[in-house]
């Protein structure tokens, strides 16, 4: 649903350099449009199956783009490309896997969509850092958590 990827990426708050790390790849079309903005050499998309990597590969090429991607589980991140300035997941979670935040620079922000199993929101958590402390998680409706 696009207006579900435009306020994922409006919360991502991308930088001109920023790095992103994208988990779960899809059609194609959320990496394409960060390339478009950072450049495809700052954006790297982990999709598990490998046909879908195959088709994403595909359409992001018809739109001129060509952000790495990669097959994988995308719980392990991509460890060989950290750090990134910026994580954003498209597969719902129940937590944020110790993995992505290890490969976030300090001040980093993640985005995905989570929730309990009770719940489901979006979360938009920010990695700790020794200048700025723990991280904090604002969902989607603006109620912050730490």
């Amino acid at each position: 649903m696009p207006s579900v990827v435009f306020s994922m990426l409006r919360d991502l708050k991308v930088l001109p350099g920023n790095r992103v790390l994208e988990i779960g790849t899809g059609t194609g079309w959320s990496a394409a449009l960060l390339a478009y903005r950072l450049g495809d050499a700052n954006v790297t998309t982990i999709e598990v199956d490998p046909g879908v990597a195959d088709e994403a590969r595909k359409s992001v090429a018809r739109f001129h783009a060509a952000p790495t991607v990669l097959t994988g589980d995308g719980v392990h991140g991509h460890p060989d490309g950290a750090p990134f300035d910026r994580v954003i997941a498209t597969v719902g979670i129940r937590t944020i896997p110790s993995a992505w935040v290890e490969q976030a620079r300090p001040g980093a922000i993640i985005v995905a969509p989570w929730g309990t199993h009770y719940s489901a929101a979006d979360a938009v958590p920010s990695s700790s850092s020794p200048t700025t402390g723990p991280g904090r998680a604002a969902t989607s409706r603006g109620r912050s958590s730490s």
